[in-house]
């Protein structure tokens, strides 16, 4: 019955939201009304995701004059790319056909702000999102001519994956007792693994032998189970695609 009653209110609320957009659509469309679908693309949730994607369909006409503004065009612009990357294969689809629409878009794809932001989501906390951008980050890699790309954005991982080994320290009251525990951000960390996986395909033969260094000496040996393991498939992904001939450090 819960679970029934969860999908009533899920589903109104959808409908809800997609009226809204609608209305928008026709009075005008605020930066704001695209932060907070922008915010929705963010969501673990798949069902968010896509809610927010049909939301922002609704107001597509409005996004032009939204992506003119280079103060957000460029975070509108990261947002959807990654979207155009979800890991839901309708989510996926509802993306592309909205980023077929916006050329301004596809425009401001091309400036390297967008790349840094995408590094940015490569980190994201929803493991969703991380997996999104990773892909995204290997497109963009892909399409930049410069032949030492696919280096610069390993390196860029690699030193990502470095940032955010040290543990933050445990906050002390004057007594040295501990108030707050020591935290790990391993999540940035399995983002790294993630990112690097999806950028094997675009490493050439002379990339290789750093990347296989890194993975020895650091992600393999990470603390944390979940970020060994995308280190591994990371590890294992170059092994497949570039042969074990070249995989020696």
């Amino acid at each position: 019955m819960s679970g029934s009653t969860s999908g009533r209110v899920q589903t109104a609320c959808t409908v809800a939201l997609l009226e809204t957009a609608a209305c928008a659509s026709r009075g005008g469309v605020t930066r704001d009304d695209v932060a907070c679908l922008l915010a929705g693309l963010q969501n673990p949730l798949e069902v968010v995701r896509d809610a927010a994607l049909r939301a922002l369909l609704r107001i597509v006409d409005g996004l032009p004059s939204v992506l003119e503004d280079p103060e957000c065009a460029l975070e509108v612009t990261e947002r959807l790319l990654v979207a155009t990357f979800d890991v839901s294969e309708d989510n996926k689809k509802l993306a592309e056909e909205l980023w077929n629409t916006l050329p301004l878009a596809q425009q401001w794809s091309r400036e390297p702000e967008v790349w840094e932001l995408v590094v940015r989501d490569v980190q994201h906390p929803a493991e969703p999102l991380q997996r999104a951008a990773a892909l995204a980050l290997a497109h963009l890699t892909r399409r930049d001519p410069r032949p030492d790309a696919p280096a610069r954005a390993a390196s860029t991982l690699h030193q990502m994956y470095c940032d955010k080994l040290p543990l933050i320290p445990a906050k002390l009251d004057q007594f040295g007792h501990v108030v707050e525990a020591a935290v790990d951000e391993w999540t940035c960390r399995r983002g790294a693994g993630v990112g690097l996986c999806a950028l094997a395909p675009c490493l050439r033969a002379e990339h290789v032998p750093d990347a296989i260094t890194f993975f020895v000496e650091r992600g393999l040996a990470d603390r944390h189970e979940a970020v060994r393991a995308e280190m591994l498939n990371a590890a294992m992904a170059i092994v497949d695609i570039h042969g074990k001939v070249h995989v020696t450090p």
